[in-house]
């Protein structure tokens, strides 16, 4: 972010600095090992049950998130 701070005008975020805390906002995660760890910890019967529906609500928090970031984009041209 430091890095792309020398790019921003007027002290104004750039659009990729705002992409960049869209997505890490939007909790982008492959693996839920505190999770799966947790679930094995309490005797779950299947702790990587989890995997597949963690892996999609992810995917589609952070396709909402670069959605909603190129809307933006279009909406509020720099």
């Amino acid at each position: 972010m430091r890095l792309m701070e020398k790019y921003a005008e007027n002290g104004r975020p750039s659009h990729g600095m705002c992409m960049f805390l869209l997505i890490n906002a939007s909790s982008l995660q492959l693996v839920p090992t505190t999770v799966l760890s947790l679930r094995a910890a309490m005797g779950a019967s299947d702790p990587g049950a989890i995997l597949l529906p963690a892996l999609v609500g992810s995917a589609a928090s952070t396709a909402c998130a670069v959605g909603l970031g190129l809307l933006c984009r279009r909406l509020f041209p720099a």
